[in-house]
């Protein structure tokens, strides 16, 4: 087991490992990212990478207070899933109703398991999972803002 420090400096490390991994890629539609703390621009859509003892995540979390405009949102993401990740069918899940932060919202989420962020060991395939789905989202994006903008 880890001190609380000692966790914290080893998430630390691995994220800035992820970040100067990152620096080099550019986006899709030119504008700089932040890649770790990446920004849709709607109040009520963000995309999400976690990395913990048990799995890598990315996920897009749909956060609007009304359910109704969740759904729609969540309804055009569902239509539109194939260009999320045309390379690899099927790594995305949908969950309809989820709670984060202790507000309702719907995911869309990417896992890979058998990872563990204490064990340098596995610290590539994370990097390359949440690398290609970063760039996936991103790209995505870059296609499908305009559509999500004016859902809501």
């Amino acid at each position: 087991m880890y001190s609380k420090t000692e966790a914290s400096k080893i998430r630390e490390a691995f994220w800035t490992k992820f970040g100067k991994y990152m620096a080099p890629v550019h986006s899709a539609s030119s504008e700089q990212v932040n890649w770790i703390n990446y920004k849709t621009g709607i109040k009520h859509i963000r995309f999400f990478t976690r990395f913990t003892n048990e799995e890598a995540c990315a996920k897009i979390v749909i956060t609007y207070p009304d359910d109704n405009d969740r759904k729609v949102v969540l309804k055009h993401f569902e239509l539109l899933i194939n260009d999320l990740d045309e390379q690899q069918e099927g790594v995305w899940e949908i969950l309809d109703y989820q709670v984060e932060d202790g507000k309702p919202s719907a995911q869309i989420v990417s896992v890979l398991n058998d990872v563990n962020i204490f064990k340098q060991e596995t610290w590539p395939a994370a990097i390359s999972f949440l690398k290609a789905r970063l760039i996936s989202l991103n790209r995505f994006w870059a296609s499908h803002k305009e559509i999500f903008e004016q859902l809501v």
